[in-house]
């Protein structure tokens, strides 16, 4: 019984049995001891709450059944891509006595599941929130919402939701190729470019690289030689930062650097003061 509030001994038939046979053996030995006269008791409120938590077990045990079979049959189609059967077990499988399926994953997740793959944003939100809501700091629940927030451009409600994800579990690929996918979006292709570099491995990555180099044609920093660049969209926050991470990989970003800080200077930006305190 002590164990059973730290673990979960009590999960198995076998032990539950036991427990009862201790505790039987233990009433027994008392009234041997000390025997006592037989209470006079009205049997009609204990008979009609135990056949109320016997009939509530029945329900909820059959609950918990037909969720398990309609989330097995759900997940069988999830392997073969047939997204409308698997919206129809996975709503079949929602249940108000219980909304987690044996791995600890919410039930109404594998409704998200199929309605972006349906292409049903809307339904998809609903679903993904509410899983997030159940089990909030669940892997899948964080991703799936933060793509489903980053296609209805709440890219900053998707970032804090990554950056969440980051402090339980660090250094997550897909977390960080999400966090990209969101600054790209946003238009924010310096954060995008830095976050992609981040991922560990990149180098050996050939849909990364290809990323990365899109990344650096869209911020004109692949080798580029011409003077007139409209660097006008680029924060310069976001810029320095880019630029002191560069030159220290290759000193010769300095250049660019340079003529960054002569556009400024050319059309009298106000953030001349920035630059020269750089």
């Amino acid at each position: 019984m002590i164990a059973s509030f730290f673990d979960f001994p009590l999960e198995r038939p076998f032990h539950q049995a036991f427990l009862a046979i201790y505790l039987i053996c233990t009433v027994a030995m008392i009234n041997k001891i000390k025997p006592r006269k037989p209470a006079i008791i009205n049997r009609f409120p204990i008979l009609i709450t135990f056949l109320s938590l016997i009939s509530f077990g029945i329900v909820f045990s059959f609950l918990a059944v037909q969720q398990e079979i309609n989330i097995k049959r759900a997940r069988a189609f999830l392997k073969q891509e047939d997204w409308q059967s698997m919206l129809h077990y996975a709503k079949k499988a929602q249940s108000p006595l219980k909304n987690m399926d044996p791995t600890a994953i919410p039930a109404v997740s594998y409704v998200g599941i199929s309605s972006l793959q349906l292409n049903d944003l809307p339904a998809a939100l609903k679903a993904f929130s509410e899983a997030y809501r159940l089990y909030p700091d669940d892997f899948n629940s964080i991703l799936n919402l933060a793509i489903i927030k980053e296609k209805f451009e709440l890219y900053d409600d998707a970032e804090k939701l990554i950056q969440k994800g980051h402090k339980i579990y660090s250094d997550n690929a897909l977390l960080r190729k999400e966090l990209a996918n969101v600054y790209y979006s946003h238009g924010e292709f310096i954060k995008a470019y830095m976050t992609l570099r981040s991922i560990h491995g990149w180098e050996k990555d050939s849909i990364l690289i290809r990323n990365i180099r899109v990344l650096e044609n869209l911020i004109a920093i692949a080798e580029s030689t011409h003077e007139e660049i409209d660097m006008s969209d680029f924060r310069p926050e976001e810029s320095i930062r880019y630029y002191s991470a560069r030159i220290m990989e290759d000193p010769s970003w300095l250049d660019l650097i340079v003529k960054k800080a002569a556009w400024f200077i050319r059309h009298d930006s106000p953030y001349i003061g920035v630059i020269n305190s750089c």
